[in-house]
């Protein structure tokens, strides 16, 4: 029987990573995995060892501040890893935690398959020759990951996005779109907390410039947003909804950066991304990140297809200027161009999830 030791640090992750185990026991039924994640990872037969929600955590200062806990959560993974010698670990994206714990399973002699790489070709080039030392392989999700990766003497390998491995991404079926704009704050605590007063004070402006259309919050089943005193106490009447039907549906959205900016670009929602976080934490990566963009489909495009709003021009007036362009000026022929074009790029014909559980099994069957 196959063991691995696998781990994800976010919502995303645990889609990816119960799509990846999914698609590891077709081939191998009595294939077993340890490891941090969430219920869906859960679903297919994980057994975390913390709630996945302890591992949610973004921005330097933020980290810092929860160190003595994420600490004693690696030191765990590293005893399990020590001695129940797995056949495998797989890490997939979070790199704060994963790229530590990589390191000393390949010490130990544990193969590291690495999937969806941490991004330092925006952040981190001088992690590079650590992230050479404590992987076997590298899976990447993006085209131009490869040669950056190669450069350092990685073993890297494209496998697709693992977005496009779910039917509503690669459909072309364009759903009727309704006078509703939708607000996304984020899947942490911490981030919804800093965001949550930006997007009602948004929304309180656009709201008397349209006062026929609805606003709608992506709902977060594991943190209720109708608890929130920003929300509860405003005189706006904010609705619930499901991302994948405001992505869908929604006239226009404020998107949080990261991986809700590829998912609602690639369900056609017109949108405009933003992003604040704690000052230390601003001033960090700005001194350590190097590409031009931080929205996902201006960096697969290299250019600026979506208008993002960052730390100081995140600001209430400015966001409902940008909303109320969009709804005026947007081009939805050039939109859905743009779309097709990403989605051939980011494919791979067996789908992300199959190509790495094929990668990874036929990788151990030579060892």
């Amino acid at each position: 029987m196959l063991r691995f030791f696998i781990v994800v640090g976010d919502p995303s992750g645990d889609r990816y990573g119960a799509l990846l185990m999914k698609s590891m026991k077709e081939q191998y039924p009595d294939c077993s995995f340890d490891g941090i994640g969430g219920s869906l990872m859960e679903e297919e037969g994980l057994k975390s060892i913390i709630p996945l929600e302890t591992m949610s955590v973004v921005g330097f200062w933020e980290v810092l501040k929860r160190y003595t806990v994420l600490n004693d959560i690696l030191q765990r993974s590293k005893a399990l890893l020590k001695t129940q010698r797995y056949d495998a670990f797989i890490p997939i994206d979070y790199p704060g935690f994963n790229l530590r714990l990589a390191s000393f399973a390949k010490s130990i002699g544990t193969p590291v398959y690495y999937y969806i790489a941490p991004q330092l070709w925006a952040w981190g080039k001088n992690r590079a020759k650590k992230l050479a030392n404590a992987v076997d392989e590298l899976f990447v999700i993006f085209p131009f990951e490869v040669p950056f990766f190669q450069q350092f003497s990685i073993n890297t390998t494209f496998v697709g996005h693992p977005l496009l491995d779910f039917p509503e991404y690669t459909s072309t079926n364009q759903l009727q779109r309704v006078k509703d704009i939708a607000l996304f704050p984020g899947s942490r605590k911490q981030e919804i907390q800093r965001h949550l007063g930006l997007l009602v004070t948004t929304a309180k402006i656009l709201k008397k410039q349209l006062p026929d259309y609805t606003f709608s919050f992506a709902q977060r089943p594991s943190l209720p947003l109708e608890s929130f005193p920003e929300i509860t106490q405003s005189k706006v009447p904010f609705q619930f909804k499901s991302s994948k039907e405001l992505q869908t549906t929604s006239a226009a959205g404020l998107v949080k950066t990261g991986t809700t900016t590829l998912e609602s670009f690639l369900l056609g929602l017109p949108f405009v991304m933003y992003y604040k976080t704690s000052t230390i934490s601003y001033h960090i990566s700005k001194r350590l990140i190097t590409l031009p963009y931080i929205a996902l489909p201006n960096i697969i495009a290299n250019e600026p297809i979506i208008h993002e709003r960052i730390q100081s021009e995140a600001v209430p007036v400015l966001m409902a200027i940008d909303i109320l362009q969009i709804l005026e000026i947007h081009n939805s022929e050039k939109y859905i161009a743009e779309q097709q074009r990403m989605k051939a790029l980011l494919t791979s014909p067996k789908g992300a999830a199959k190509t790495v559980a094929d990668l990874i099994l036929s990788r151990l069957s030579k060892r």
